[in-house]
């Protein structure tokens, strides 16, 4: 595989002979580390490495090892898969996947801005039967321009390329805007939005993206307000909790399946019930929302109790807005 014969290898340096020369540092400093303490990170695991053939050339190639003790000593047992034509196909997809979506964007978002101008009469009163059909197609439109935004999102944070421009801020009136900003959406649902704020929690910071973290609580409404019944409602609160500052988006809807709870998170998942295909969605969002926020130190969870509703909670590290300083190393 990296092109050296037994006689070559046997007798030198693991890390001279197949570690590129960027890593060859970082794998010494390791295996010092096992030597002052019989502890290596990688052991018994499987992982992706850089390796270097003898060529000079490089391959990804997926490694697991494991420790063989014999009366001679401790022996390392490595065992490898090029996996570098697996890496090169993924790279390609991942770049047709974000080249396509970017094509669709722009002539999408025409579409979507034209179609709602004709649903809001701009071009005159329309008959009833063009009404329905207009509002049909602006629907659509708006569902492709927001599934190619997501996979987009997910392009760019498989690829580290996510852009945050993270400030220290207020948090209870970057919530108070998200809900704002779905009043619209919940009211064609029929569902009414409440926000509140914990007393003593007004003045809470965070250090953030306005965004971002706007595009996490618009997720968590609307998938709140998808899932409530016409008639209910759907409640963000803001408040302290601890280091953190917590944001509570609760809704009263059948919640969340026991069996699909351990996958909501996941990347397409969708619970398997009719009402939820119904309700449409990529399956991305979730999966978005917790990649932002656990980006910015917080972490996302929720409480769901079939038949009562669900609650989804962002907790960020709060931060004092003088100095920008963490509470929790203050």
């Amino acid at each position: 595989m990296l092109g050296w014969t037994r006689e070559e290898a046997v007798g030198r340096p693991l890390a001279g002979l197949v570690v590129p020369e960027r890593y060859r540092a970082s794998a010494l400093q390791a295996l010092q580390h096992f030597r002052d303490t019989g502890q290596l990170a990688i052991l018994d695991r499987r992982v992706e490495r850089v390796l270097s053939r003898r060529d000079g050339s490089e391959l990804t190639a997926e490694m697991t090892t494991g420790l063989v003790r014999t009366d001679e000593g401790v022996l390392f047992s490595v065992f490898l898969h090029d996996v570098s034509e697996r890496k090169q196909v993924e790279r390609m997809k991942n770049e047709f996947v974000a080249t396509v979506s970017h094509e669709l964007r722009t002539p999408l978002t025409a579409i979507s801005a034209s179609l709602s101008l004709l649903a809001d009469g701009m071009a005159g009163e329309l008959p009833e039967a063009a009404k329905g059909l207009v509002g049909i197609a602006n629907a659509s439109s708006e569902r492709l321009v927001r599934l190619i935004g997501d996979v987009l999102d997910i392009q760019k944070m498989e690829a580290g390329q996510m852009d945050y421009r993270r400030e220290v801020q207020r948090i209870a009136p970057i919530a108070e805007g998200a809900v704002a900003a779905m009043e619209s959406f919940a009211a064609q649902a029929g569902v009414r939005l409440a926000f509140e704020v914990e007393d003593g929690a007004e003045g809470l910071h965070a250090e953030v993206d306005r965004d971002r973290l706007t595009q996490v609580l618009a997720n968590l409404l609307s998938n709140a307000v998808k899932f409530s019944e016409a008639g209910g409602a759907v409640l963000t609160r803001v408040e302290s909790h601890g280091e953190m500052v917590l944001i509570a988006v609760a809704d009263r809807g059948d919640g969340i399946p026991e069996q699909f709870r351990g996958r909501v998170f996941q990347r397409f998942a969708q619970a398997d019930s009719a009402d939820s295909r119904r309700k449409g969605g990529t399956g991305l969002g979730l999966s978005i929302c917790k990649a932002i926020v656990e980006e910015h130190g917080g972490r996302i969870r929720f409480e769901s109790t079939e038949g009562e509703g669900t609650r989804f909670f962002v907790e960020l590290p709060a931060v004092m807005a003088s100095t920008g300083i963490s509470t929790r190393s203050a």
